[in-house]
């Protein structure tokens, strides 16, 4: 039983660890600038390579071409999405580097210097 409580903390501290925490927010990050790539591909880029393009080669692919259409306005949703995602994702970051610097503050005591003033002051009476 003394090993599974070992080792719930364990796993607790994994969870918890800086590491892990950086990872799925680089994981999550990626995926929302890989939708909004994709966004741009899809509503800007096709849409402008179309322009280019013959008549009948754009009615070959009509998936692949948007047919003389830059959609600007999905791209701008798409950035704004993103740009939310990334706040959000800021936010949570941020509260929990408070509650991991809380923690560290309380688990560490006083300091060095801190301890000598009081010794000092002990001294001198």
């Amino acid at each position: 039983m003394a090993d599974n409580k070992s080792m719930l903390a364990e796993f607790k501290e994994f969870i918890l660890s800086g590491d892990l925490v950086a990872i799925a927010v680089a994981f999550v990050m990626a995926a929302a600038l890989g939708d909004l790539i994709q966004s741009f591909i899809k509503n800007i880029f096709n849409g402008i390579l179309a322009l280019f393009m013959p008549d009948s080669t754009k009615n070959l692919d009509s998936a692949w071409i948007i047919k003389d259409k830059v959609r600007v306005g999905a791209f701008v949703s798409s950035i704004i999405a993103f740009v939310v995602l990334a706040f959000v994702v800021f936010l949570i970051v941020k509260a929990y580097k408070k509650t991991q610097k809380a923690k560290a503050a309380e688990a560490a005591g006083p300091s060095d210097n801190d301890l000598l003033k009081e010794i000092l002051v002990a001294l001198k009476r």
